[in-house]
């Protein structure tokens, strides 16, 4: 889109995200593309952005096949007042509120209760407290199999299980045969912020955090 288009923030589509550690707040990145009315990506460097005041750096990626991604990218960056937000500045020089969304609640391991290995010879039983803004838990096991005609080729598989949880809570894996084992437990928070009522539909912004606990494995 030229200079002349993009005079008004209601012909853009944003799509803003961020990821975050749960661990530490300002372990981050936040990324924003914006499309046309028809999906198109917007390209135009003149375009500016901003995150809780710092500007974002304008980035084009060689794709594969020859074909290129626009974006905008800023990373560590610091939360006011617990919170991201975003403002763009067109062309014209006319500056607009983007978007806001709250910094995820920084949590800690040791608030996962559990055993160091994920052997599954009886049931597998942990808990969590303090979780903070984690509504979701990714329980991803490992199942070794041999072929009886060539016993000495094993298949490593994985199985994904995905639980909607509170941020307290307890769950049991229920014991299993030898060839299987839990080997990560992924606790995630997904939230979901406000965009200026004014962009086009289907603008967004959301923050995503996980926290990954690798057990040991013996398979």
């Amino acid at each position: 889109m030229t200079n002349k288009d993009l005079r008004d923030i209601s012909v853009i589509k944003a799509e803003i995200e961020i990821h975050q550690s749960l661990e530490k707040q300002n372990e981050n990145y936040v990324r924003v593309e914006f499309y046309d009315m028809d999906n198109h990506e917007i390209r135009n460097d003149t375009v500016k952005v901003f995150v809780n005041g710092t500007q974002l750096d304008y980035i084009i990626k060689e794709e594969l096949y020859y074909t290129k991604d626009y974006y905008y990218l800023s990373q560590n960056v610091s939360p006011i007042n617990n919170k991201y937000r975003l403002e763009i500045e067109l062309p014209n020089g006319k500056r607009f509120f983007l978007g806001e969304i709250k910094a995820l609640r920084p949590i800690k391991k040791q608030d996962v209760l559990h055993a160091k290995k994920g052997n599954l010879d009886q049931d597998f039983v942990f808990s969590w407290k303090n979780m903070g803004d984690v509504n979701q838990l990714i329980i991803e096991k490992s199942i070794v199999t041999t072929n009886p005609k060539e016993p000495t080729v094993t298949t490593y598989n994985m199985d994904l299980d995905t639980l909607q949880i509170n941020n307290v809570g307890s769950y049991v894996i229920p014991k299993a045969a030898k060839n299987e084992q839990v080997g990560i437990l992924n606790f995630i928070a997904n939230q979901t912020g406000t965009v200026h009522p004014r962009l086009l539909k289907d603008s967004k912004i959301t923050i995503t955090g996980e926290l990954e606990i690798r057990l040991e494995n013996s398979l």
